[in-house]
């Protein structure tokens, strides 16, 4: 298991690589034009980072599996913390 700065590193390049391929696929089908060039350019640039991420990780299992619990927990807290924040402007 790799640590410290390491792990950062490796959870950032996953995490940037994914959520590049999933906006650009999205902009790709859905955009029109110019859009939908951009969306593939971004999805490309997406999996040029998880491919980097493949090549300097030494361990993606788990560098994978930190990274969804992460990201699950990340999610939890912010639709808690949007939903509390609602909650208190819709009572006042």
């Amino acid at each position: 298991m790799i640590g410290g700065v390491e792990l950062m590193g490796a959870v950032f390049l996953l995490s940037f690589g994914l959520s590049s391929l999933g906006i650009g696929l999205v902009t790709a089908k859905y955009g029109s034009g110019v859009s939908r060039t951009i969306g593939l350019i971004t999805a490309f640039v997406g999996l040029v980072f998880i491919g980097i991420f493949a090549a300097v990780t030494c361990d993606p299992v788990d560098v994978l599996k930190f990274t969804i619990v992460t990201g699950l927990g990340a999610f939890i807290g912010s639709v808690l913390g949007m939903g509390i924040f609602l909650i208190s402007i819709m009572k006042s």
